[in-house]
């Protein structure tokens, strides 16, 4: 390995630790797939990035959770039927694709809108938590590319560990909802039992908080 090649892979390896890092910053659900996304771009240098889960009962990729780089148009556009579909290989195999010109590909559902964005190439990778493949991961060029076994083994590490935090956020949420819902039904008691009385309303509120501290709220 020559020095600048030496200096490109510190600065890859440089790059992706600090995304990594900034990407399991938090436990916003949101702000983690947007998170995703966009860090993503950085890590193997792309123009534009989506971020599809798997909707196993209608056997496609939900509408875009999370897009980065692309025009509010691409939100819009609905789910992808995974059958005969370039996420079908990447989900079935659990490996990178990657698609030199997506335009020249009948596997990409979206040609019309690729031309209109100069979308060229793509490398999909899946997103892989506890061995269950949760979605795709699309990163995009606008101008041809061929992208490099290391490019695929570094968006491969960054989508595993992008997939545990969003399974980590997804886990928050829950408790939040349980939380919640919990209080719904303090609520509900106190008001079955009609206690008005100062010291009761204290019990309540102390256990309240005494959850919301064992959750971190």
């Amino acid at each position: 390995m020559n020095k600048r090649k030496k200096i490109d892979y510190l600065d890859e390896i440089s790059t992706f630790c600090k995304v990594s890092s900034t990407v399991t910053s938090t436990l916003e659900l949101e702000e983690v797939l947007d998170l995703i996304t966009r860090s993503a771009c950085q890590v193997v240098k792309t123009h534009a990035c989506t971020l599809r889960f798997i909707n196993e009962e209608r056997d496609e990729l939900d509408i875009a959770s999370s897009v980065y780089g692309l025009s509010l148009e691409y939100r819009k556009k609905g789910p992808v039927k995974i059958k005969d579909s370039i996420a079908e290989q990447v989900i079935k195999g659990k490996k990178p694709q990657a698609v030199l010109d997506v335009l020249k590909d009948p596997r990409y559902k979206h040609p019309n809108f690729a031309k209109k964005a100069h979308l060229k190439s793509l490398l999909s990778v899946p997103l892989i938590a506890k061995n269950k493949v949760l979605g795709v991961l699309n990163v995009y060029s606008t101008r041809l590319r061929h992208f490099s076994k290391r490019d695929e083994k570094i968006l491969m590490l960054f989508a595993s560990e992008a997939a545990i935090a969003i399974e980590n956020a997804k886990l928050v949420r829950k408790l939040q909802d349980a939380y919640l819902n919990t209080l719904k039904v303090l609520g509900a008691i106190v008001d079955a039992f009609d206690w008005h009385t100062e010291r009761q309303s204290e019990k309540v509120r102390d256990y309240a908080l005494a959850i919301a501290k064992k959750m971190n709220l």
